[in-house]
This record gives structure tokens, C-alpha cells and sequence, in this order.
């Protein structure tokens, strides 16, 4: 696994190295204030915990941000002393210089020339703590870094990355021991970020589907007439849409990973070519479905496929696969939890429902879709079928 975006703060702004490219896209730098919702300019240290969520300490604060909000969440920021089990006691409650999820359950704070050692599972400093970086951690002492880091970085391939001043480390996620060759200069090696100045870093999250994770559609059930109660009958066909997704390494995590759905075509009652409204569009209104298109066209006419407000009873679109989207729908689930859950399952009946005698036509393709929303909805899976039915209710 490789971090596929790791976020470098200094001073005001930020830029964000893309490992696809080995480089810095352009755009960058950016302010920190106005692009990162809730943060302050003085980031002096972050990590990402897992679980959707990343922290920022500035000062005497710390700030809790979740990833598919793009916002720091309300409450925030908070006083690190109190919130952080044994950090008052060693002095490591204000002004941290650097922060790493090791990706085994322990995440070390470096302050001037000590660090210390905090476990997530049981939330409190271990005891020991603060030790100096120097003799503690193999082949750093002589680099200058054993007087302090400005930042660190879990790549996610079994590296970590310590940077101070123009230069940076190497070190190995099992020996935490310096490599062969180090320290470099930044300049040269991370085209794009900082020579110098780096006040924070952070490894962004982003998803993966688990091997023969991506089953959509799944368990259709062919077109099918079924009793709909009320006298009425409904007409079309089921199906599935399960996405697995799973977290092998840090910072890989599920709470990223979200499922689309997309259709386009018609529906056909007694002849009649019928309206059928999905979710809000960009204008704030419900939109509607689109046919699909003649051969050669440019668009490909998919609309993302969903419920509008009204339909709902007035509270909110329904768009599948959407975590924020926490109403509870029976139909559209994250197991074991909607905001984290590795599992996602989706059920959709396309039909027509009516009392008997109407005939009807479906004629619909689909696009199911597993994305990372971390890394700007990137596609992971995707999948495209149809659903042709036709007959009398």
C-alpha cells in the first residue's frame, strides 16, 4: 500500500503530493483558512486515526475533521490537556511538533528533542513517556533530526518519512530504524512540496475494495410480476448491489469507500411515455430521467439514480450509497455502521405498480459505481446492465 495523497502544511497553506505522480498538481499552494473547513493557519501537527477521521493540533488545541464532510466537526477545537490521557502529565499538551500513526495502534507526538507514545485502543499515553528521539530511535541520532522533527509521514509501504528543515528520513515501519543513505534533501526528492518550512504533514485516507468485493448487480430475479397490496400488482425486476470494502493497511480505511448508482431510459404505461423524477439537480430542483441516447451521441444521459424529496415525505433526497445520507433506508445499508462500515448493501426494485390490466415497458440501463470519496470520487469498480421488462399487470 501507498499513500495515494499525502497534505503538507506551512505556515498559511498547504499543497498536496499526489504518489500517482510523484508530484505536486497544479493549484498548490493553497490557504489552509479557506479550503480546509474549520482549521486554523497554525497547524503544527496532524495524523490520520482511521475511521474517516484526522486530527490537527495547534497551540493548546486540537481539531477533529471528518473526511466526508470536509469540515472539522462541531465542538471543535478542544483543549488537548483533558481530552488526551496522560499528555498534561509529560508536558505534551501545547505545541507538538510532529504527529504519526504507526498503523499498529500507536500514534507518537514529537515535541523539541523527546517524543512520546499514545495508544488508541485504550486512549491514554503509555506509561515511560517522553523519551529522547536520541538512542530511541536506530540511525537518527548524528542526522540533526534527534534535536527535532518538523513532521512525519506513514507512507502506507512500510516507510516512514521524518522531516526537518531542508531534509528528510527514511525509516522502517518494523525496525523503526533509519535506511542506508539518509538523510536527502527535499528539494529534488518531493517535487513540489516545501524545501523547507514543512509545519505539519499528513497521509490522507482513501479506500480499496476487498478482493471479489464488488458484486452489482447481484441476485437478479429476471422480470417478475408480484402482488404490490391494495388490489394493485407490481412489474419488473430485483436485484442486489453488495460492495465489500476493507482496510489491509494504514491508511487505507472503509469509511471512504461509497457506492453510486446511475440510470437513464423510460417508462412505458398503456402506451404512454412517462415522467420519472430523480434527485435534486444543480438548479434545486428534482430532475428527470433521461432516455438513453441515440447511437453516436456525445453524453451518455446517466443521471445519478435516486428519490426525490417529495417522495420521501419531505425529508431530503435518497441517493444510493451516500454514508452522510443517515436516515435509516432499508434498502440502502453500511454493515455494521452507515459513517464507517465495511460492508455495503443495496437493493433496488425498477417496476411499475398499478391495478391489473395496465400494460407496461421498461426499458432502463444502469451504472453502478464503487468510488473513493477521499480522492475526489475516484472509480474503483464499475459495472453496467440492463433492465428490459414488459407485459400486463
Amino acid at each position: 500500500m501507498t499513500a495515494k495523497r499525502v497534505y503538507f502544511f506551512s505556515g498559511t497553506e498547504y499543497v498536496r503530493f499526489d504518489s500517482a505522480i510523484n508530484n505536486v498538481p497544479s493549484g498548490y499552494p493553497r490557504d489552509t483558512v479557506s479550503m480546509w473547513g474549520g482549521l486554523p493557519a497554525n497547524i503544527s501537527a496532524a495524523f490520520y486515526r482511521g475511521k474517516g477521521r484526522a486530527y490537527f493540533f495547534a497551540g493548546s488545541q486540537y481539531y477533529r475533521y471528518t473526511v466526508l464532510r470536509n469540515a472539522v466537526d462541531a465542538g471543535y477545537p478542544k483543549p488537548i490537556a483533558g481530552n488526551w490521557p496522560g499528555m498534561s502529565d509529560i508536558g505534551f499538551d501545547t505545541d507538538l511538533d510532529a504527529a504519526v500513526n504507526w498503523g499498529n495502534g500507536k500514534v507518537y507526538f514529537f515535541k523539541g528533542t523527546q517524543y512520546a507514545r499514545y495508544d488508541l485502543p485504550s486512549d491514554k499515553t503509555d506509561t515511560g513517556y517522553p523519551k529522547p528521539i536520541a538512542g530511541n530511535w536506530p540511525g537518527v541520532s548524528g542526522t540533526g533530526f534527534e534535536n527535532g522533527i518538523d513532521d512525519a509521514v506513514n507512507y502506507g509501504n512500510g516507510k516512514v518519512y521524518f522531516f526537518r528543515g531542508d531534509k528528510y528520513l527514511r525509516l522502517d515501519l518494523v525496525s523503526k530504524g533509519v535506511d542506508a543513505g539518509y538523510p536527502k534533501p527535499i528539494a529534488g526528492n518531493w517535487p513540489g512540496v516545501y524545501t523547507s518550512g514543512i509545519s505539519a504533514a499528513l497521509e490522507w485516507p482513501y479506500a480499496e475494495v476487498a478482493p471479489g468485493g464488488f458484486n452489482v448487480p447481484t441476485a437478479r430475479s429476471g422480470c417478475q410480476l408480484v402482488a404490490a397490496g391494495g388490489g394493485n400488482n407490481r412489474g419488473g425486476e430485483q436485484f442486489l448491489m453488495n460492495v465489500d470494502f476493507h482496510e489491509p493497511a494504514h491508511p487505507v480505511t472503509c469509511a471512504v469507500g461509497e457506492y453510486r448508482q446511475y440510470v437513464r431510459g423510460t417508462f412505458i404505461t398503456n402506451g404512454i411515455l412517462r415522467t420519472h423524477q430523480l434527485t435534486t439537480g444543480p438548479a434545486g430542483a428534482a430532475v428527470n430521467m433521461l432516455p438513453a441516447p441515440p447511437a453516436g451521441s456525445a453524453g451518455d444521459n446517466f443521471l445519478e439514480d435516486g428519490v426525490p424529496s417529495a417522495r420521501m415525505g419531505g425529508t431530503g433526497d435518497f441517493n444510493y450509497g451516500h454514508r452522510l445520507d443517515t436516515r435509516g433506508v432499508a434498502t440502502d445499508v453500511y454493515q455494521p455502521d452507515r459513517l464507517e462500515g465495511c460492508q455495503y448493501r443495496g437493493f433496488d426494485f425498477p417496476s411499475v405498480t398499478g391495478p391489473p390490466g395496465i400494460t407496461y415497458n421498461i426499458s432502463l440501463d444502469f451504472r453502478g459505481d464503487a468510488i473513493d470519496f477521499a480522492t475526489g470520487n475516484e472509480v474503483l469498480n464499475t459495472a453496467n446492465w440492463s433492465v428490459n421488462c414488459s407485459g400486463t399487470l
